[in-house]
């Protein structure tokens, strides 16, 4: 889409200074409701801005939490994966995080098991 207003343009350019990206819903939320979009820009950015971790880092943690079993979210898994391989992030990185999240996704299965032997 085009033909943003100067304000728009300002929201849009900070958005992406916070987050490094931009993707087509918040172009539609750019145009429906942009002081949302402005709100959860300045907050999704806040730890970017602010926290001690490194991008390559912050990228492997949204591998993980977009490839969750609990989140599956294929647009942004393969958003950050393209991301962290960009920051320097390793093939044995990746597959490390996968194995980690998958593990992750156990955890409702063992605690539904045992409440299923409860009953």
């Amino acid at each position: 889409m085009s033909n943003l207003t100067p304000e728009q343009q300002v929201l849009k350019n900070a958005y992406v200074k916070a987050r490094g990206y931009w993707r087509p819903w918040t172009e539609g939320l750019l145009r429906l409701d942009p002081a949302f979009l402005d709100a959860y820009g300045k907050y999704a950015g806040y730890a970017v801005e602010n926290g001690p971790l490194s991008p390559k880092m912050r990228e492997l943690i949204y591998v993980a939490l977009d490839g969750s079993a609990t989140h599956l979210f294929r647009s942004g898994l393969a958003l950050h994966l393209r991301l962290a391989l960009q920051e320097g992030a390793s093939a044995r990185e990746i597959i490390d995080v996968f194995r980690l999240a998958t593990v992750q996704g156990l955890d409702g299965c063992n605690l539904g098991i045992g409440i299923l032997a409860e009953e």
